[in-house]
Protein backbone atom coordinates (compact mmCIF):
# COMPACT_ATOMS: atom_id res chain seq x y z
CA UNK A 1 0.00 0.00 0.00
CA UNK A 2 1.22 3.65 -1.22
CA UNK A 3 1.61 5.98 1.63
CA UNK A 4 0.11 9.72 0.07
CA UNK A 5 1.48 12.61 1.96
CA UNK A 6 -0.75 15.29 2.18
CA UNK A 7 0.60 18.72 3.50
CA UNK A 8 -1.22 20.94 5.37
CA UNK A 9 -2.91 24.24 4.38
CA UNK A 10 -1.21 26.02 7.39
CA UNK A 11 -2.09 29.80 7.49
CA UNK A 12 -4.12 29.81 4.46
CA UNK A 13 -7.34 31.25 5.42
CA UNK A 14 -5.23 33.81 7.99
CA UNK A 15 -3.63 34.68 4.71
CA UNK A 16 -6.82 35.66 3.25
CA UNK A 17 -8.01 37.47 5.98
CA UNK A 18 -5.01 39.57 6.64
CA UNK A 19 -5.56 40.15 2.29
CA UNK A 20 -8.86 41.20 2.75
CA UNK A 21 -8.11 43.34 6.28
CA UNK A 22 -5.72 45.19 3.88
CA UNK A 23 -7.30 45.72 0.75
CA UNK A 24 -10.37 47.21 3.00
CA UNK A 25 -7.61 49.48 4.81
CA UNK A 26 -6.15 50.80 1.39
CA UNK A 27 -9.83 51.08 0.33
CA UNK A 28 -10.54 53.61 3.84
CA UNK A 29 -7.59 55.51 3.03
CA UNK A 30 -7.82 56.10 -0.38
CA UNK A 31 -11.60 57.32 0.49
CA UNK A 32 -10.27 59.81 3.34
CA UNK A 33 -7.66 60.96 0.99
CA UNK A 34 -9.94 61.86 -1.77
CA UNK A 35 -12.59 63.47 1.04
CA UNK A 36 -9.48 65.33 2.37
CA UNK A 37 -8.28 66.61 -0.63
CA UNK A 38 -11.83 67.83 -1.94
CA UNK A 39 -12.86 69.70 1.53
CA UNK A 40 -9.48 71.65 1.25
CA UNK A 41 -9.85 72.49 -2.53
CA UNK A 42 -13.49 74.48 -1.03
CA UNK A 43 -11.86 76.06 1.16
CA UNK A 44 -9.15 77.46 -1.16
CA UNK A 45 -12.10 78.71 -3.31
CA UNK A 46 -13.73 80.13 -0.59
CA UNK A 47 -10.64 82.09 0.36
CA UNK A 48 -9.96 82.83 -3.12
CA UNK A 49 -13.87 84.27 -3.74
CA UNK A 50 -13.51 86.72 -0.47
CA UNK A 51 -10.02 88.01 -1.81
CA UNK A 52 -11.47 88.79 -4.99
CA UNK A 53 -14.55 90.39 -3.26
CA UNK A 54 -12.13 92.33 -1.07
CA UNK A 55 -10.09 93.72 -3.76
CA UNK A 56 -13.10 94.57 -5.85
CA UNK A 57 -14.18 96.82 -2.73
CA UNK A 58 -10.47 98.25 -2.19
CA UNK A 59 -10.56 99.00 -6.02
CA UNK A 60 -13.69 100.91 -5.57
CA UNK A 61 -13.00 103.03 -2.27
CA UNK A 62 -9.80 104.37 -3.99
CA UNK A 63 -11.18 105.65 -7.34
CA UNK A 64 -14.77 106.59 -5.83
CA UNK A 65 -13.75 107.43 -1.88
CA UNK A 66 -16.04 105.01 -0.32
CA UNK A 67 -16.88 101.02 0.00
CA UNK A 68 -19.74 99.80 -2.26
CA UNK A 69 -22.98 99.12 -0.46
CA UNK A 70 -23.19 95.50 -2.50
CA UNK A 71 -21.53 92.92 -4.21
CA UNK A 72 -24.05 93.67 -7.42
CA UNK A 73 -22.56 96.63 -7.41
CA UNK A 74 -18.97 95.34 -7.78
CA UNK A 75 -20.01 92.61 -9.87
CA UNK A 76 -21.58 95.67 -12.08
CA UNK A 77 -19.44 97.72 -12.13
CA UNK A 78 -15.81 96.30 -11.46
CA UNK A 79 -15.83 93.11 -13.29
CA UNK A 80 -16.40 91.45 -10.06
CA UNK A 81 -17.63 87.51 -11.00
CA UNK A 82 -18.99 85.20 -8.52
CA UNK A 83 -20.21 81.47 -8.71
CA UNK A 84 -23.58 81.83 -6.88
CA UNK A 85 -24.41 78.02 -7.71
CA UNK A 86 -21.59 77.24 -5.62
CA UNK A 87 -21.10 79.66 -2.74
CA UNK A 88 -23.48 81.98 -0.71
CA UNK A 89 -22.02 85.54 -0.34
CA UNK A 90 -22.64 88.20 2.88
CA UNK A 91 -21.51 91.36 2.34
CA UNK A 92 -22.47 94.37 4.96
CA UNK A 93 -21.63 97.61 4.98
CA UNK A 94 -20.52 99.05 8.32
CA UNK A 95 -19.88 102.38 6.72
CA UNK A 96 -18.51 103.83 3.85
CA UNK A 97 -15.09 104.28 5.18
CA UNK A 98 -15.14 101.05 6.74
CA UNK A 99 -14.22 97.47 5.21
CA UNK A 100 -16.90 95.62 5.02
CA UNK A 101 -17.87 92.08 6.37
CA UNK A 102 -17.80 89.99 3.88
CA UNK A 103 -17.89 86.49 4.17
CA UNK A 104 -18.35 82.88 1.59
CA UNK A 105 -19.80 80.07 2.66
CA UNK A 106 -20.35 76.78 0.52
CA UNK A 107 -23.90 75.89 -0.79
CA UNK A 108 -24.88 72.40 0.05
CA UNK A 109 -25.28 69.40 -1.70
CA UNK A 110 -28.64 68.27 -2.03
Amino acid sequence: MARTFYKKKEHGSLKLFLFIIAAIAALILIWYTASTLGSSHTRESEKIAKEAIVRAAVQCYSIEGRYPESIEYLEKNYGLTLDRDKNNYFYHVIGENIVPDIQVFPKKVK
